[in-house]
């Protein structure tokens, strides 16, 4: 065993400090663009501190087709989240029979 790390120590500590560094890189980055986003989205959501619905629809739908390519399914998030709003039942579609 101690010949191993005789010969490859230096490499996996490379390789160990390589893979924190880019994990500390892309946690600050995340960090960085995606908690200014995440707050914009909530104080211009509908019932907000400073409601904007048009820019927060727009803005919520590009930030869906940026991780668009990263998904699996067969139908696009954003489609699925449209179609499921023109679904939405109100209190008003409904007859209450007693």
């Amino acid at each position: 065993m101690a010949e191993f790390f005789n010969e490859y120590g230096a490499l996996l500590w490379e390789g160990t400090l390589e893979t924190l560094y880019m994990t500390l890189f892309a946690t600050l980055f995340a960090y960085v663009l995606g908690l200014p986003m995440g707050v914009l989205l909530t104080v211009t959501k509908a019932g907000g501190v400073a409601p904007a619905p048009r820019f927060n629809a727009v803005f919520g739908l590009s930030l869906i087709h940026i991780s668009e390519p990263t998904r699996q399914a067969e139908i696009s998030y954003a489609v699925f989240c449209l179609k499921k709003k023109k679904k939405k039942i109100t209190k008003q579609n409904y007859t209450y029979k007693k």
